[in-house]
């Protein structure tokens, strides 16, 4: 028998639940492996797109069904455009997972478990995770990622409402910024800003080329001082040095305003080279009339 159509889905699904025997007996699940040649792509899709957002199944579910992923994915964020807000959370806690709570006879509950229970918010994380280890393993489905953050927060912001800066943020930010897109961060000071978006640029660098690719841009010299991993142009050090420096070559320039343009005048920082550019703390550099 050839695997292909809905056979091919028929074999995934067989192959899925051989994995996790407890999905097995969810009702919807169950009905559609019953179908068996009949099985149509939207039916899976409809049965699957919630289960994608649960941690424990995001990435076998990549693995048996990449044939139909972006449809799972874009059929996830539109039920989750439907959450009336998802920037809600009753509190600050991280609810542990009871599935027989979440599922219960039927499959579609991971939304309206956290939605019911006013942790949309939580919800929220749930998916930044879910797509960023979906973008691990298929890079194709970056734009229907996108698509979510059209209407969603930013991955950043529950930092705003939380006390703690998660590993998911972190994350979610580099794999934004690993696929060329432009990522909107706000977030307070001192919750690691600096060292997430340097994890980003880090990882895009063509170290064969010894060309600045980077500009970084905060408003202080303490913050650029902070910030350097190869060359800090800022005001208040030598003119010189500094076009000595940009001429012998570097990865990544950080620097203040008025020195870095400065140099752009001189034509010793050249940007024909740059594909990364940070605006750090926007908001004060707007302040101090730059």
């Amino acid at each position: 028998m050839a695997i292909d159509g809905s056979s091919r889905l028929e074999f995934e699904l067989k192959r899925f639940l051989s994995r996790f025997p407890k999905l097995a007996s969810v009702s919807r699940l169950n009905s559609l492996l019953k179908e068996g040649h009949s099985l149509t792509e939207e039916e899976m899709v409809s049965a699957l797109a919630e289960l994608f957002l649960h941690p424990n199944y995001t990435i076998p579910l990549m693995g048996c069904f990449r044939c139909i992923a972006q449809q799972i994915v874009e059929r996830a964020v539109a039920l989750l455009h439907l959450v009336p807000d998802l920037r809600s959370n009753s509190d600050g806690s991280i609810v542990e997972f009871d599935e027989d709570k979440i599922f219960g006879d039927d499959v579609a509950g991971v939304i309206n478990f956290y939605v019911r229970s006013g942790r949309a918010l939580i919800l929220h994380e749930l998916a930044c995770l879910a797509f960023c280890r979906a973008l691990d393993l298929a890079p194709f489905l970056l734009g229907s990622v996108l698509s979510y953050f059209k209407f969603a927060p930013s991955p950043f912001e529950r930092i705003m409402q939380r006390k703690y800066v998660s590993e998911l943020s972190t994350m979610s930010c580099v794999r934004l910024i690993e696929k060329n897109s432009s990522p909107h961060m706000t977030r307070q000071s001192g919750t690691g800003n600096t060292a997430t978006f340097c994890s980003g640029i880090l990882q895009q660098l063509d170290y064969s080329l010894v060309e600045c690719q980077a500009l970084v841009l905060p408003p202080t010299l303490e913050l650029a001082q902070q910030s350097v991993k190869v060359h800090a142009c800022v005001g208040g050090t030598s003119v010189r040095e500094d076009q000595r420096i940009l001429s012998s070559g570097v990865h990544v320039v950080v620097g203040t305003p008025g020195r870095v343009f400065d140099m752009l005048r001189r034509q010793s920082l050249r940007p024909v080279y740059i594909k990364m550019f940070v605006l750090d703390e926007a908001d004060e550099m707007l302040s101090r009339g730059f």
